[in-house]
């Protein structure tokens, strides 16, 4: 399993589905859902979403990106997603959250 999240968390910019990692590690979805959470005590999908919430934190905190752009490169669909994805994980807003975690900001170019 740790195959797969080591697949997953080099496309998080991309629209994964359950059947796409699946077919992906050559498994049954039914299979790759049950051996993942048996292995990592969190289902598929709850994983994912938390690999791109860190990287979205990663790209907020890094960088001056916008939002949207934080989102799409995190694998978010919209921005709205992500802003939903964090109020759940850290209930901070992306926003409020670059705001108080972010030690150094580059000037814009």
């Amino acid at each position: 399993m740790g195959d797969v999240l080591t697949w997953m968390s080099a496309r998080l910019d991309q629209a994964l589905t359950l059947e796409d990692i699946a077919r992906a590690a050559c498994m049954s979805v039914r299979s790759l859902t049950h051996g993942f959470t048996a292995e990592f005590g969190a289902s598929l999908m709850a994983t994912l979403e938390r690999l791109r919430c860190d990287r979205a934190k990663t790209l907020l905190l890094d960088t001056d990106l916008p939002l949207k752009t934080v989102a799409f490169r995190a694998g978010f669909q919209s921005d709205e997603q992500v802003h939903k994805a964090f109020r759940r994980r850290f209930s901070l807003s992306p926003r409020d959250y670059r705001a108080r975690f972010a030690t150094t900001r580059s000037e814009p170019a």
